[in-house]
């Protein structure tokens, strides 16, 4: 199965004109495998196992071609962002809830941008980002709630 995600990947990438270096394909591989969240910094150590003369830019740089590309996920966790292959090859538009104690991650299908008031003329929204963080049920049951907010 990490297999077929892997050759989809890199077929992907082909099919945008991107090189398939050898450096790609073990990121590739490091998405397929992985069964969660990998940090940016992971995959540079992953990496430079192989490449030692492997930089940060050089994965930043392949990072964001994976997410203009949508092959690959990036959610912002409290301790920094991480990535996932998307799990969909045309993925929609969502959103996430996070839970703070175990990282887990579920997608918010709804997009709150429709409910916001009108913005002046003046303002050109690019992207935006809305993630909602909290306790999952496993780690909620039997903590108290530190900040109630309400709408």
């Amino acid at each position: 199965m990490a297999d077929n995600k892997m050759e989809s990947m890199l077929n992907r990438m082909s099919e945008a004109g991107l090189r398939i270096t050898e450096q790609r394909k073990k990121m590739a591989k490091l998405f397929a495998e992985s069964p969660g969240f990998v940090s940016a910094g992971e995959i540079f150590l992953y990496l430079r196992s192989f490449y030692s003369g492997l930089s940060y830019d050089t994965v930043y740089r392949n990072l964001r071609l994976l997410l203009k590309l949508e092959l690959v996920e990036l959610v912002h966790f409290e301790d920094g962002n991480k990535f996932r292959i998307n799990r969909d090859e045309k993925p929609s538009h969502h959103h996430h809830f996070i839970c703070l104690a175990c990282d887990y991650v579920m997608p918010i299908e709804y997009c709150p941008m429709a409910s916001l008031p009108a913005l002046p003329d003046s303002v050109t929204v690019i992207k935006h980002r809305f993630d909602v963080y909290g306790y999952c049920g496993n780690c909620g049951k039997n903590r108290k709630p530190e900040v109630t907010y309400s709408a």
